[in-house]
């Protein structure tokens, strides 16, 4: 993550929500990326884009640990003091660490679908929800920072629920990069973004382009970008 992304991230947070313009280059996938072991994109083609953000963190196996462990260690300790406690709010205590060990097991996956066809995205609810499928004009996108401790972690692209309260975080850090791809690869009268990723799909949505007419761009763009086709020594 750059100073760049970090600036960029709090002049935006001025307008709230980022419009659905293109204005750099976006994130690149390049083949490697997709079938590499572990690899988060799990279908990237002409029609839809699906990336699974669920990670491996051990982050609710930790807090479990510490909410079960915490809450017996002061049952203990009061006892061996004899000192007096709520004893309800040690089961209180406990029982959340469950929950989070229980999350941590039969979470659903986080996936990401960018349907490029349909100009849909479907993305994860809260805790158990059942994920949002909803018009891409429609989300609501900005960025937040989760703190690690004292220290701030990465700006993050958020993806608002229609609550307008909760929501979903994804990306790497690289936000704007993040969004720019997700803009150009949703804007179906567009080439496919660059990247070798999309090397195997770009004739064939050259044709449906082609077959169409070509239609003019869904969303704005302020760089350059071929009308017609991005040829494979373009999109390197």
């Amino acid at each position: 993550m750059g100073i760049k992304n970090i600036a960029m991230a709090r002049n935006r947070k001025k307008n709230k929500y980022f419009p659905r313009t293109i204005e750099g280059t976006p994130r690149i996938i390049e083949q490697l990326h997709v079938t590499e072991k572990g690899s988060k994109y799990k279908r990237l083609d002409n029609e839809k884009l699906i990336i699974d953000e669920s990670g491996s963190s051990d982050i609710y196996i930790f807090m479990g640990l510490g909410f079960c462990i915490g809450a017996i260690s002061l049952i203990i300790h009061n006892e061996i003091k004899e000192v007096e406690s709520s004893l309800m709010g040690n089961i209180v205590f406990f029982l959340i660490g469950i929950l989070f060990l229980i999350y941590n097991y039969t979470r659903p996956r986080k996936l990401i679908i960018l349907d490029r066809m349909k100009g849909m995205i479907t993305f994860p609810n809260y805790l158990w929800g059942r994920p949002f499928t909803i018009s891409f004009d429609d989300i609501k996108v900005t960025f937040s920072s989760k703190n690690f401790g004292v220290v701030p972690g990465p700006p993050l692209l958020t993806i608002m629920h229609p609550n307008g309260i909760t929501s979903t975080d994804t990306g790497t850090g690289f936000v704007f990069e993040e969004w720019w791809l997700m803009v150009w690869y949703m804007d179906k009268n567009r080439p496919l973004p660059p990247g070798t990723a999309f090397d195997p799909y770009r004739d064939q949505d050259f044709e449906r382009r082609k077959a169409e007419g070509f239609p003019e761009p869904l969303y704005p763009s302020t760089i350059s970008i071929p009308r017609h086709r991005l040829k494979k020594k373009e999109a390197h």
